[in-house]
Protein backbone atom coordinates (compact mmCIF):
# COMPACT_ATOMS: atom_id res chain seq x y z
CA UNK A 1 0.00 0.00 0.00
CA UNK A 2 3.09 1.97 0.93
CA UNK A 3 4.43 1.53 -2.33
CA UNK A 4 1.25 2.35 -3.99
CA UNK A 5 0.97 5.49 -2.80
CA UNK A 6 4.39 6.57 -3.10
CA UNK A 7 4.31 5.38 -6.76
CA UNK A 8 1.24 7.93 -6.69
CA UNK A 9 3.12 11.11 -5.09
CA UNK A 10 5.24 10.34 -7.76
CA UNK A 11 3.18 10.93 -10.74
CA UNK A 12 0.95 13.77 -9.36
CA UNK A 13 4.52 15.64 -8.79
CA UNK A 14 5.19 14.61 -12.42
CA UNK A 15 2.13 15.88 -13.65
CA UNK A 16 2.05 19.16 -11.71
CA UNK A 17 5.71 19.86 -13.40
CA UNK A 18 4.27 18.78 -16.67
CA UNK A 19 1.32 21.12 -16.38
CA UNK A 20 3.62 24.24 -16.64
CA UNK A 21 4.43 23.33 -20.51
CA UNK A 22 3.04 25.06 -22.94
CA UNK A 23 2.63 24.27 -26.22
CA UNK A 24 3.68 27.31 -28.94
CA UNK A 25 2.82 27.59 -32.33
CA UNK A 26 5.79 28.49 -35.13
CA UNK A 27 6.55 28.29 -38.26
CA UNK A 28 9.64 25.76 -38.08
CA UNK A 29 12.05 24.39 -41.11
CA UNK A 30 10.86 20.27 -41.72
CA UNK A 31 11.69 17.73 -44.25
CA UNK A 32 8.65 19.35 -46.77
CA UNK A 33 9.71 23.20 -45.91
CA UNK A 34 8.98 25.56 -43.89
CA UNK A 35 5.23 25.12 -42.25
CA UNK A 36 3.46 25.57 -39.00
CA UNK A 37 4.15 23.78 -36.45
CA UNK A 38 3.34 22.99 -32.57
CA UNK A 39 6.10 22.67 -30.37
CA UNK A 40 5.78 20.90 -26.71
CA UNK A 41 8.57 21.46 -23.95
CA UNK A 42 8.62 18.40 -21.81
CA UNK A 43 10.38 18.95 -18.30
CA UNK A 44 12.89 16.32 -16.94
CA UNK A 45 12.40 14.21 -19.79
CA UNK A 46 14.50 12.03 -21.93
CA UNK A 47 15.12 12.12 -25.80
CA UNK A 48 14.62 8.56 -26.11
CA UNK A 49 11.86 7.87 -23.41
CA UNK A 50 9.78 10.23 -25.08
CA UNK A 51 10.62 9.12 -28.48
CA UNK A 52 9.53 5.41 -27.33
CA UNK A 53 7.07 7.13 -25.38
CA UNK A 54 5.72 8.66 -29.28
CA UNK A 55 6.16 5.50 -31.01
CA UNK A 56 3.35 3.44 -28.18
CA UNK A 57 1.39 6.73 -28.14
CA UNK A 58 0.87 7.19 -32.23
CA UNK A 59 -0.67 3.45 -32.60
CA UNK A 60 -3.86 5.34 -31.32
CA UNK A 61 -4.05 7.08 -34.92
CA UNK A 62 -3.72 3.54 -36.76
CA UNK A 63 -2.10 4.49 -40.25
CA UNK A 64 1.70 3.59 -40.54
CA UNK A 65 4.71 5.29 -38.19
CA UNK A 66 8.01 4.96 -38.99
CA UNK A 67 11.58 7.16 -38.56
CA UNK A 68 13.57 8.76 -41.51
CA UNK A 69 17.32 8.59 -40.18
CA UNK A 70 18.12 11.36 -42.79
CA UNK A 71 15.84 14.17 -41.54
CA UNK A 72 16.08 12.91 -37.81
CA UNK A 73 11.91 13.20 -38.07
CA UNK A 74 9.20 10.38 -37.51
CA UNK A 75 6.59 10.43 -39.93
CA UNK A 76 3.10 8.93 -39.42
CA UNK A 77 1.13 8.08 -42.83
CA UNK A 78 -2.57 8.20 -43.17
CA UNK A 79 -3.09 9.27 -39.11
CA UNK A 80 -6.62 9.11 -37.89
CA UNK A 81 -7.85 11.64 -35.65
CA UNK A 82 -11.46 13.07 -36.11
CA UNK A 83 -10.85 15.86 -34.06
CA UNK A 84 -8.37 16.93 -36.85
CA UNK A 85 -9.02 15.54 -39.76
CA UNK A 86 -12.44 14.64 -39.53
CA UNK A 87 -13.21 11.68 -41.77
CA UNK A 88 -9.69 12.51 -43.92
CA UNK A 89 -6.61 11.01 -42.38
CA UNK A 90 -3.87 13.14 -42.15
CA UNK A 91 0.24 12.92 -41.81
CA UNK A 92 1.81 13.62 -38.95
CA UNK A 93 5.78 15.12 -38.95
CA UNK A 94 7.39 15.02 -35.43
CA UNK A 95 11.03 16.32 -34.16
CA UNK A 96 12.34 15.38 -30.78
CA UNK A 97 14.91 17.32 -30.01
CA UNK A 98 16.90 16.89 -26.58
CA UNK A 99 17.71 20.81 -24.72
CA UNK A 100 19.93 19.84 -21.60
CA UNK A 101 17.22 18.20 -18.71
CA UNK A 102 14.36 19.34 -21.21
CA UNK A 103 12.78 17.56 -24.15
CA UNK A 104 11.42 19.84 -27.34
CA UNK A 105 8.91 17.86 -28.94
CA UNK A 106 7.88 19.40 -32.29
CA UNK A 107 4.49 18.09 -34.38
CA UNK A 108 3.56 19.20 -37.63
CA UNK A 109 0.05 18.26 -38.80
CA UNK A 110 -0.39 17.83 -42.70
CA UNK A 111 -3.99 18.09 -43.40
CA UNK A 112 -3.45 17.31 -47.32
CA UNK A 113 -2.73 20.79 -48.79
CA UNK A 114 -2.31 22.93 -45.48
CA UNK A 115 -0.70 22.12 -42.56
CA UNK A 116 -2.70 22.57 -39.41
CA UNK A 117 -2.33 26.17 -38.09
CA UNK A 118 -4.48 28.42 -35.49
CA UNK A 119 -5.82 31.04 -38.37
CA UNK A 120 -7.05 28.57 -40.94
CA UNK A 121 -8.09 26.00 -38.45
CA UNK A 122 -9.05 27.40 -35.12
CA UNK A 123 -11.50 24.50 -34.39
CA UNK A 124 -8.96 21.97 -34.71
CA UNK A 125 -5.91 23.27 -32.81
CA UNK A 126 -7.25 22.54 -29.43
CA UNK A 127 -7.82 19.26 -30.27
CA UNK A 128 -4.24 18.59 -31.71
CA UNK A 129 -3.08 20.82 -28.64
CA UNK A 130 -5.42 18.03 -26.19
CA UNK A 131 -3.30 15.61 -28.32
CA UNK A 132 0.01 16.86 -27.26
CA UNK A 133 -0.71 17.64 -23.82
CA UNK A 134 -1.89 14.39 -23.17
CA UNK A 135 1.54 12.62 -24.64
CA UNK A 136 3.38 14.59 -22.46
CA UNK A 137 1.38 13.76 -19.43
CA UNK A 138 2.55 9.81 -20.89
CA UNK A 139 6.03 10.82 -21.03
CA UNK A 140 5.85 12.12 -17.51
CA UNK A 141 4.79 9.40 -16.27
CA UNK A 142 7.46 6.88 -18.45
CA UNK A 143 10.04 9.02 -16.63
CA UNK A 144 8.64 8.76 -13.37
CA UNK A 145 8.29 5.37 -13.36
CA UNK A 146 11.57 4.84 -14.66
CA UNK A 147 12.96 7.58 -11.50
CA UNK A 148 10.80 4.90 -9.37
CA UNK A 149 12.90 2.19 -10.51
CA UNK A 150 16.15 3.64 -10.26
CA UNK A 151 15.05 4.54 -6.44
CA UNK A 152 13.83 1.16 -5.93
CA UNK A 153 17.42 -0.09 -7.67
CA UNK A 154 19.19 2.48 -4.51
CA UNK A 155 16.88 1.01 -1.87
CA UNK A 156 17.61 -2.34 -2.96
CA UNK A 157 21.65 -1.72 -2.79
CA UNK A 158 21.24 0.02 0.62
CA UNK A 159 19.31 -3.26 1.88
CA UNK A 160 21.57 -5.69 0.47
CA UNK A 161 24.74 -3.50 2.35
CA UNK A 162 22.17 -3.73 5.48
CA UNK A 163 22.22 -7.61 4.88
CA UNK A 164 26.03 -7.12 4.69
CA UNK A 165 26.34 -5.32 7.91
CA UNK A 166 24.19 -7.75 10.18
CA UNK A 167 26.50 -10.53 8.64
CA UNK A 168 29.50 -8.95 9.69
CA UNK A 169 28.16 -8.45 12.64
CA UNK A 170 27.51 -11.96 13.41
CA UNK A 171 30.51 -12.95 12.38
CA UNK A 172 32.51 -10.71 15.10
CA UNK A 173 30.11 -11.87 17.93
CA UNK A 174 30.79 -15.41 16.70
CA UNK A 175 34.94 -14.61 17.03
CA UNK A 176 33.99 -12.67 20.50
CA UNK A 177 32.34 -16.23 21.79
CA UNK A 178 35.30 -18.15 19.69
CA UNK A 179 37.76 -15.62 21.26
CA UNK A 180 36.27 -16.01 24.81
CA UNK A 181 36.16 -19.45 24.76
CA UNK A 182 40.26 -19.45 23.89
CA UNK A 183 40.61 -17.15 26.94
CA UNK A 184 38.60 -19.10 29.20
CA UNK A 185 40.63 -22.41 27.89
CA UNK A 186 44.16 -20.48 28.45
CA UNK A 187 43.24 -18.87 32.22
CA UNK A 188 42.43 -22.82 33.02
CA UNK A 189 45.88 -23.73 31.14
CA UNK A 190 47.50 -20.69 33.64
CA UNK A 191 46.01 -22.28 36.46
CA UNK A 192 46.73 -26.16 35.78
CA UNK A 193 50.52 -24.88 34.82
CA UNK A 194 50.79 -23.19 38.41
CA UNK A 195 50.06 -26.29 39.73
CA UNK A 196 51.93 -28.51 37.71
CA UNK A 197 54.74 -26.22 38.84
CA UNK A 198 53.99 -26.45 42.57
CA UNK A 199 53.83 -30.31 41.35
CA UNK A 200 57.45 -29.92 39.61
CA UNK A 201 59.13 -27.95 42.62
CA UNK A 202 58.08 -30.07 45.15
CA UNK A 203 59.36 -33.05 43.14
CA UNK A 204 62.91 -31.12 42.50
CA UNK A 205 63.50 -30.70 46.15
CA UNK A 206 62.43 -34.70 47.19
CA UNK A 207 65.08 -34.97 43.77
CA UNK A 208 67.43 -33.17 45.58
CA UNK A 209 67.39 -34.25 48.78
CA UNK A 210 68.20 -37.80 47.31
CA UNK A 211 70.88 -36.23 45.46
CA UNK A 212 72.19 -35.37 48.88
CA UNK A 213 71.53 -38.75 50.62
CA UNK A 214 73.84 -40.56 48.24
CA UNK A 215 76.80 -38.35 47.99
CA UNK A 216 76.75 -38.50 52.13
CA UNK A 217 76.55 -42.24 51.67
CA UNK A 218 79.56 -41.85 49.03
CA UNK A 219 81.27 -40.22 51.37
CA UNK A 220 81.19 -42.02 54.11
CA UNK A 221 82.48 -45.14 51.97
CA UNK A 222 85.67 -42.66 51.70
Amino acid sequence: MKKQLFTLNLLFFAACSFLHAQITETDRSMSQGINTAFMLEIPNADEKVVEKTWKKYAKDFKGKAKKDKKSDEWFHDDAEIAGIGGSNTLDIYTKINQSGENVTFISWFDLGGAYLNSTDHPDKVPSAEKILMAFGLEVAKEMTILELEEEEKKLKGLNSSLKKLEKDKENYEKEIEQAKERIAKAEANIEQNAKDQDDAKIMIEDQQKAIEKVKKKLNDLN
